[in-house]
């Protein structure tokens, strides 16, 4: 579609150009010799760019599909090799744990890597696991001094129920 597209547009800009040339040797006036100038110029540009887009667009959908298809090629490739079904290979997997992650890698350096980065995560872990028991603790101290300042306010107080007999007396009494 873009090649026709190409090609009827360089049909009008060569009917243009040979229509303006025309025009030019009958001999016009200078303004409108100036226009049918600034015409021909215009529409060689919008062809050229047009055209350019054209080529650079092409190009990226060309590398992108070339992409596509390698992908495809290796998922194709993948799947062939293992037997198993991929929602086995999964669970297989989630069961394995980390002795299949570190099989799955094939150089000595990817499987440095992906040990490192399982050490680095167990270590995280186990901080954030020290964190959280800190947090609790810092926690029930700070209630445990709270419960006893309460406590201590409360005996502090003067009791009330000391009061309530000699209400009662003056009530006799009238």
């Amino acid at each position: 579609m873009r090649l026709h597209f190409l090609e009827l547009m360089a049909l009008v800009v060569v009917w243009i150009i040979n229509w303006g040339g025309q025009m030019l040797h009958l001999g016009t006036s200078s303004p409108v010799g100036l226009f049918l100038t600034f015409l021909i110029v215009f529409s060689i540009s919008c062809y050229l760019a047009c055209a350019l887009y054209a080529y650079v667009r092409t190009v990226y959908e060309r590398r992108r599909e070339k992409r596509r298809t390698l992908q495809e090629r290796e998922s194709v490739a993948l799947e062939q090799v293992s037997p198993v079904s991929p929602e086995r290979r999964r669970s297989l997997n989630m069961a394995l744990g980390k002795k299949v992650l570190l099989k799955k890698v094939r150089s000595t350096r990817a499987r440095q890597l992906v040990g490192s980065a399982l050490a680095a995560g167990a270590a995280h872990q186990a901080a954030l696991a020290t964190k959280r028991r800190a947090a609790s603790r810092r926690l029930k101290m700070r209630l445990d001094s709270r419960r006893k300042s309460i406590s201590i306010k409360r005996r502090a107080e003067p009791s009330i129920q000391g009061d309530l007999p000699s209400i009662k007396r003056r009530k006799s009494v009238l």
